[in-house]
């Protein structure tokens, strides 16, 4: 399998750096009355639904599901995440593939340099050609699909599935002379988030490097 040969060194080696963010608690710019009143934080409406899913446990038989698929779609896209990944993009040397936990945030910070089913194939013909060296993506580039010279992957939103990421990682792990990939991982710590991203992570049972971004 493709993580047996990434623990035998079948494959190239690859740096995996977690890249730790926090919840905004500055920028009220979120505004759902079913779960907060008024425009609140990123910090402040996770609180809110995270007590708001404790409560329901706690005083009735009702289903939570709803909440915590709230919660998770929440955390896919969230903005603390983009600002920081935009503001890194520049800094990233060699070709790399970023996975987005949606169209918006993929849009919001590359462009139309994305790939996802209502992109149209213009931006991954021109990254398979070399013109251009980051490609956002969400879930098309998981499996399939043969992309040449991939020097690392930039996850912006963790699965929680090993499966998934270990195929994304495939993406940058062809053997090549002297070569070692590079995978970035950004998460939200405090949240469900970092809880899935890390236990991904210690499930693959490849070594990390924690980061802690400001």
């Amino acid at each position: 399998s493709l993580l047996q040969a990434l623990r035998e060194k079948v494959v190239a080696d690859v740096d995996i750096y977690l890249l730790k963010v926090k919840l905004d608690d500055k920028n009220p710019y979120i505004y759902k009355p079913q779960i907060s009143k008024g425009r609140v934080t990123e910090s402040k409406y996770y609180e809110d639904l995270c007590a708001k899913i404790m409560i329901t446990e706690l005083n009735s038989s009702r289903s939570t599901n709803y909440l915590r698929n709230e919660r998770a779609s929440f955390l896919k896209e969230l903005k603390s995440k983009t600002d920081a990944v935009k503001s890194l993009v520049p800094r990233m040397k060699g070709r790399f593939i970023y996975f987005f936990g949606g169209k918006e945030q993929a849009r919001l910070v590359l462009g139309n340099k994305v790939f996802h089913s209502s992109s149209g194939d213009s931006a991954f013909n021109d990254f398979v050609a070399g013109l251009i060296d980051e490609l956002g993506a969400i879930n098309a580039l998981n499996e399939g699909l043969t992309i040449p010279n991939v020097d690392g992957i930039f996850i912006v939103h963790m699965t929680t599935k090993l499966r998934d990421f270990i195929q994304r990682l495939g993406r940058a792990i062809r053997y090549r002379d002297n070569f070692k990939a590079k995978c970035y991982i950004i998460s939200c710590v405090g949240t469900m988030d970092y809880v899935w991203t890390k236990r991904v992570l210690q499930e693959s049972k490849l070594k990390f490097t924690e980061v802690t971004l400001k």
